[in-house]
């Protein structure tokens, strides 16, 4: 080879080497050619995590991948940037389908994808039931059930359906029942006005009441709550006829420490206790010190004669329910904010950051922080979900992600994932008085027709 061959040789390869190698390293940062774009662009990626694992992935309609078996998991790249048609699916499963958008070097993520079965069973565990209240950490319910105008009580074990008779044939129907947060006592208005506390045993196979007969209290208790540190403590609000009184009752030893009077609504948050007054003031009072209550409005809040009141502290931000329109307290400022009306129902979901809402036959959704996860979301940012022509009945959370609600002769799911379309289930063909999810068993426990329900595991 003649030394003007190798010349020619070594220009060509270096031109190749020039040529190529940008390629090579654009390729290698994910930059591909956008041929209807006509121009080199970064490419994105999906990020799935989906319930239950080995579900097929279909980006405009092409097989992508599986999910992965052990966390339901998987990432798709090179996707060049614009809106693609995302399809989830299992056999035996409703599919989970959205649109979704591809930034240059973003990662579009759905972390929280559930796909639930198509036919779900229900079986009976118990009947004639008038009354169905769940413990906090859904190991046990208190059932009231009604024969022949008898009313008998007991508690269910939600894991083994198991129930022990706490109370039987009397013509006493239940008003309410509260829980403390450990789930081992719970307080029991009749509503004939007596009250009563009972706890459940130490080794979790029967229960025993406590010798607390709140016989000693005067007038209604219209709320009460048990203080978490203090075993023998709740704080009650009393209708007396003249007025409404917040006390703490030690009830083992018939004490009772009056807080205020003239009160319309407090809430509790381990030691805490605030509440709202008839001038419309807000009080905040330490229980487990003997300092004076301080207080936190500079303006009272306008109160209305024949409104009912109740008050939440979500997220450390103060709420003001008024009949059916929901106020937010907002703190350095002591100014009140009317967030929401037409209010029939609100429930904090399971991960403390964001706020169901019922009104007029619709879903929203109002975040108490801000969210990072996709969907991002902004403190104090409202989301509408769906309507409906007929009344929504028990929404109750399961996740963070995803809610069950009754419908006249349905009982549905939906997600909070508003971006494209939101999908939503029919689970089954009930008509439903009330709804409860077990996070336990991964279950759902309907009151239909004076029957409980129970389905299979749904989240799998």
């Amino acid at each position: 080879m003649t030394k003007m061959q190798r010349t020619i040789l070594f220009a060509v390869f270096t031109i190749i080497f020039l040529i190529l190698a940008p390629t090579i390293v654009l390729y290698s940062q994910g930059y591909r050619m956008d041929w209807e774009k006509k121009k080199i662009t970064q490419t994105g990626a999906f990020s799935f995590k989906a319930l239950p694992p080995r579900a097929d992935i279909f980006v405009n309609g092409k097989l992508i991948k599986k999910t992965n078996f052990f966390l339901g998991s998987a990432t798709t790249s090179t996707f060049l940037p614009g809106e693609y048609k995302v399809r989830i699916e299992k056999e035996g499963y409703y599919p989970w389908e959205k649109t979704l958008e591809i930034t240059p070097r973003g990662v579009t993520e759905a972390k929280f994808i559930v796909l639930f079965p198509k036919a779900v069973t229900f079986s009976s565990t118990a009947e004639n039931i008038e009354g169905f209240w769940p413990s906090p950490d859904q190991k046990w319910a208190i059932i009231e059930t009604k024969s022949l105008q008898q009313v008998s009580l007991s508690i269910q074990n939600l894991a083994t359906k198991e129930l022990i008779s706490l109370e039987k044939d009397t013509a006493d129907s239940v008003k309410s029942v509260s829980w403390d947060a450990t789930s081992q006592r719970f307080f029991i208005q009749f509503q004939s006005g007596n009250t009563r506390i009972q706890s459940i045993s130490s080794n979790m196979q029967a229960c025993r009441q406590i010798p607390c007969d709140l016989g000693f209290l005067e007038g209604s208790i219209e709320k009460a709550e048990f203080l978490p540190t203090q075993e023998s403590r709740i704080v009650l609000l009393q209708n007396t006829g003249n007025s409404q009184i917040l006390s703490a009752v030690d009830y083992a030893n018939q004490q009772i420490i009056s807080l205020d009077t003239n009160v319309l609504a407090f809430v509790l948050l381990g030691n805490t206790v605030d509440w709202l007054d008839a001038t419309g003031t807000i009080w905040q009072k330490q229980l487990d010190t003997n300092s004076p209550a301080q207080k936190l409005t500079h303006t009272p809040f306008s109160v209305k004669d024949a409104q009912p009141y109740e008050l939440f502290l979500w997220r450390g931000t103060l709420f003001i329910k008024e009949g059916k329109q929901l106020f937010r307290f907002i703190y350095p400022e002591r100014l009140f904010e009317k967030i929401f009306d037409q209010i029939e129902f609100q429930q904090l979901d399971p991960r403390d950051e964001k706020i169901l809402i019922v009104r007029n036959s619709e879903l929203w959704l109002y975040y108490l922080i801000d969210e990072y996860e996709q969907p991002q979301k902004r403190r104090g940012e409202k989301v509408f979900l769906t309507r409906f022509g007929q009344p929504i009945r028990s929404p109750q959370w399961m996740n963070g992600s995803y809610i069950a609600f009754g419908l006249d002769n349905a009982i549905k799911i939906i997600e909070t994932d508003d971006r494209d379309g939101i999908n939503m289930v029919d689970i089954g063909i009930l008509s439903a008085k009330k709804i409860f999810w077990d996070a336990n068993t991964k279950s759902l426990i309907v009151l239909s027709d004076r029957t409980l329900l129970t389905s299979e595991r749904i989240i799998r």
